[in-house]
């Protein structure tokens, strides 16, 4: 089930006497947990009705005494465990899960991880009746992409697909992180404008010119002045060209090129649908991508860049330093 599905069944109260959020995706069990929080209880009944407990100062038998209690001028009482997996009595609610007051909601909010399903209690609270469960797993890059569309969409800016990669690239997968950039970015553009990359790299300081994906786009074409022309700009801004955002983001890129290799490879007329398949390129970067590198060379490439961001974190490194890395790098992705 889909987050946006699991907060439509609570808008018109279809939920189970417990409710169990887990997963290593943080961001859908605070947005999920802090619905149920606004929407099952009217502001006035909160006072009475609502308890929130912190798993590390929690303890089993205080929150199954209140779990029973009944409801005070309210039709239920909601019950919320945050941070869960600090919680090192949750088998003892074993009983409650097993005999749940029917007027209380009781939310296990259990992030970065996952129940374990080889014990017995969480095995049987995670297919109970008795319980409604969401699992909030990472998203794929396409997923995120069209979820910081929606982002931008409720504010009525339109995001284009690469501006939204570029936005991963940069701020990284993590929706917390993403959703705070989203809404400064917001708030400094206002509504009815469209993103480009260019809107990327004014807004998360990138310099339009010299950044990671002008070099991604010079290593496609194999624009050899104007890749080491970006690595001189590179040596002297570290800050802005880590080996580790380079190695990430190249990795990516050929990561895919090697897919569409395989594809075009199979059917030579489907490289009029990649432009597409493959999100992140634009048409003439893709073109100039598999005109550039084969299989074998992506292929190449991509160890080559596994290799060089072990040696970034100091693992078979001898003495060389982020500029020497970073141009051994690129003349061997090209040469």
């Amino acid at each position: 089930m889909k987050a946006r599905e699991f907060l439509a069944d609570i808008k018109i109260k279809k939920i189970a006497p417990i409710i169990v959020l887990h997963g290593e995706e943080s961001y859908f069990i605070d947005l999920i947990g802090d619905y149920i929080s606004q929407t099952l209880l009217d502001e006035s009944e909160k006072e009475f009705n609502e308890t929130i407990v912190y798993g590390k100062d929690a303890s089993a038998e205080n929150i199954v005494a209140i779990a029973r209690s009944y409801p005070m001028m309210s039709e239920r009482r909601v019950v919320i465990i945050k941070e869960a997996q600090t919680f090192k009595e949750l088998e003892k609610l074993e009983p409650y899960f097993n005999k749940p007051v029917s007027s209380t909601i009781l939310v296990i909010c259990y992030k970065y991880g996952t129940l374990d399903k080889r014990k017995k209690v969480f095995k049987s609270l995670l297919t109970s009746k008795n319980a409604k469960v969401f699992e909030s797993n990472y998203q794929t890059d396409i997923e995120t992409v069209d979820w910081i569309k929606a982002k931008f969409a409720k504010m009525q800016i339109q995001i284009h697909e690469k501006a939204g990669f570029a936005l991963i690239d940069l701020i990284g997968n993590d929706l917390n992180k993403l959703s705070n950039e989203i809404e400064k970015m917001g708030i400094a553009l206002g509504p009815g404008v469209e993103i480009r990359l260019e809107a990327i790299a004014d807004n998360v300081g990138m310099n339009r010119e010299y950044n990671i994906f002008e070099l991604q786009k010079a290593l496609a074409s194999c624009n050899r002045g104007r890749v080491f022309k970006i690595a001189s700009y590179a040596y002297a801004n570290p800050g802005e060209f880590s080996l580790p955002a380079v190695t990430a983001i190249l990795y990516s890129f050929y990561s895919k090129l090697l897919w569409a290799n395989q594809i075009v490879e199979r059917d030579k007329s489907a490289i009029n649908n990649l432009g597409y398949t493959v999100k992140m390129f634009d048409k003439k970067e893709l073109s100039d991508g598999l005109k550039n590198y084969n299989f074998n060379k992506c292929w190449r490439n991509v160890r080559l860049l596994q290799e060089y961001d072990l040696r970034g974190k100091g693992v078979n490194n001898g003495s060389a330093d982020h500029k020497g890395l970073l141009s051994e790098l690129l003349f061997k992705l090209m040469y």
